[in-house]
């Protein structure tokens, strides 16, 4: 299935109008989005010297999901641009945000999707042919993992879902509060609800520093691809 039914469902006239107040904006930002992304993201081919077949990047979409002010777009901004000195900074999501990279072989189409309640009725539009779930976890926030929990287990129920590898990654850990990335995989019971969806998983604990700096994101992307091929 191709880009443009995912914005089937969000564009239709009565969810859009549920999306956010102003509708008619964020529908007309997403379509824009994703006209510069037909225009400017063609499949890359590669010829060989000794014929002329073409071969395609195959591409991944990532769904990059998690309660409101879980540290998604941070971790999105920082995923795709490590130098601190070239990052923009990033406010909390209103819709989504779409990120388009190629490394290591892949195209890879990166989907964060706000994480406040009325953005998550609008999850299961985006999770049709998902590669791969990165489910954001704020460490440093535990009165709230129950919540990341009880919507991980929901978003893991739906079946079209079933079989896609799961990336936990927990953020905030600079600060003192965070909890440790082991008792988040237990508390949100990761391995217990991936067995239920015969997902493979795996986590990463990331941060970015009040410098700028980042650990944890040279190893989120390599579990990432991983988890992709």
């Amino acid at each position: 299935m191709g880009l443009s039914n995912w914005f089937k469902d969000l564009g239709m006239a009565g969810k859009a109008a549920v999306v956010v107040a102003s509708g008619v904006a964020l529908t007309a930002s997403a379509y824009g989005i994703y006209s510069l992304y037909n225009s400017t993201t063609e499949p890359k081919v590669t010829k060989s010297d000794e014929s002329d077949e073409e071969e395609s990047i195959p591409e991944k979409r990532i769904l990059v999901l998690g309660l409101d002010d879980a540290g998604k777009s941070v971790f999105l901004a920082a995923l795709a641009q490590p130098d601190s000195t070239t990052r923009a900074s990033t406010q909390p999501t209103e819709g989504f945000n779409v990120v388009c990279l190629t490394t290591d072989g892949l195209n890879l189409n990166i989907w964060e999707i706000g994480g406040s309640q009325k953005y998550r009725d609008y999850w299961p539009n985006f999770i049709e042919d998902c590669s791969l779930l990165v489910y954001i976890v704020d460490a440093s926030n535990p009165s709230r993992f129950e919540e990341s929990n009880k919507v991980l287990h929901g978003l893991l129920s739906e079946p079209k879902l079933y079989g896609v590898p799961v990336l936990l990654v927990t953020s905030k850990n600079d600060l003192s509060q965070a909890r440790s990335l082991t008792e988040v995989t237990s508390v949100v019971q990761l391995q217990e609800v991936t067995k239920k969806s015969g997902s493979k998983w795996s986590t990463v604990s990331v941060q970015v520093n009040s410098n700028g700096e980042t650990d944890g994101f040279i190893e989120a992307k390599a579990k990432i691809l991983g988890l992709c091929k």
